[in-house]
């Protein structure tokens, strides 16, 4: 899921200070948001030989998005990885570093080593569920698909965003969902074979299957008794007035919530009362999907030609069609 939290800060001490070198992550999830990284990012966290780091979305390599870097210093990256002993692979998720331009180099400058996994969906179907998130998030306030995707281009002008959108980038849709260039960014800088894609088209019906591709992939033979739970379901607001209540509160409410903790009231377990009556899972409908292709359907198919001679596809096309 896109970032909606504020990073605590870490304490600058680090065992460093005594000259003992932390083990590096070599593992990243790139992206893309709302593709199944939050499921990955705990399957693998089960594995005994597998370290993944928490909070699962540090964001530090994407250096363009500085305002979601929720780890800003190289001591505060490497605290992340201090309790992995001997892992084999230390991981970490970050959905921001595919949409980012910068991101790919920056952790090949860290570990020319690292390996990377990126999931993507069927481009339809990965837009109706991040403009969704966006909504959660109150980076967008348009309810209405087909109004968000036509406001694009206004919106890059920086006309008609949102009061609480936090960048007006993540309202650019097409190039959000353009995943060609951005899978090959990473395949240019860290090659083919150090870069493993997984479509969910692919990968939802079989889980055991993939997972054991991704073992392979990271050099693991150890299947781990991993048990495949839905995990992180896509979500949908009924209140963007309820969403922004807990989300981005008045300075009235904020007085309230000070009052309330000090007379030993429990104001987080409100809070998730109000959000679980708030959200609700999220499905899609026949007619959203047309007004995406109807809005992007040419963009759609271009990024599927780019994706195809990188040898990119979907094993299983699924609904992807521009009919």
């Amino acid at each position: 899921m896109l970032p909606g939290f504020a990073f605590d800060e870490l304490s600058p001490w680090t065992v460093q200070s005594w000259g003992i070198a932390l083990p590096k992550a070599n593992l990243f999830i790139v992206g893309a948001p709302k593709c199944g990284t939050t499921a990955w990012w705990y399957y693998l966290s089960r594995h005994p030989e597998i370290f993944m780091a928490e909070p699962k979305e540090p964001h530090y390599f994407n250096t363009d998005f500085e305002s979601f870097r929720w780890v800003k210093s190289k001591e505060q990256y490497d605290q992340l990885f201090s309790t992995a002993g001997d892992a084999a692979v230390r991981g970490e998720a970050s959905v921001m570093y595919l949409y980012s331009s910068e991101s790919a180099k920056n952790i090949f400058d860290y570990n020319a080593d690292a390996r990377i996994l990126i999931f993507l969906r069927d481009h339809a179907e990965f837009l109706r569920s991040y403009h969704q998130q966006l909504l959660i998030n109150l980076d967008e306030d348009q309810s209405d698909i087909k109004v968000a995707l036509q406001l694009e281009s206004i919106r890059s002008r920086g006309e008609k965003v949102p009061r609480h959108c936090r960048d007006s980038r993540f309202l650019e849709y097409s190039k959000v969902a353009s995943f060609g260039p951005q899978v090959q960014r990473y395949i240019e800088i860290f090659g083919s074979e150090r870069v493993k894609i997984l479509w969910m088209e692919d990968w939802a019906g079989s889980v055991s299957a993939a997972w054991k591709e991704v073992l392979e992939f990271l050099g693991l033979h150890s299947e781990g008794g991993i048990l495949f739970d839905r995990i992180n379901v896509a979500r949908k607001p009924k209140s963007l007035f309820l969403s922004e209540a807990y989300k981005r509160p008045p300075q009235w409410l904020k007085r309230i919530s000070r009052v309330s903790k000090h007379l030993g009231l429990n104001t987080q377990r409100l809070k998730q009362i109000v959000r679980n009556f708030n959200e609700s899972e999220f499905q899609q409908t026949g007619m959203e999907r047309e007004q995406v292709l109807k809005i992007l359907g040419a963009t759609i198919q271009h990024d599927m030609d780019r994706l195809s001679a990188l040898g990119c596809l979907p094993l299983t096309r699924g609904r992807q069609t521009w009919e």
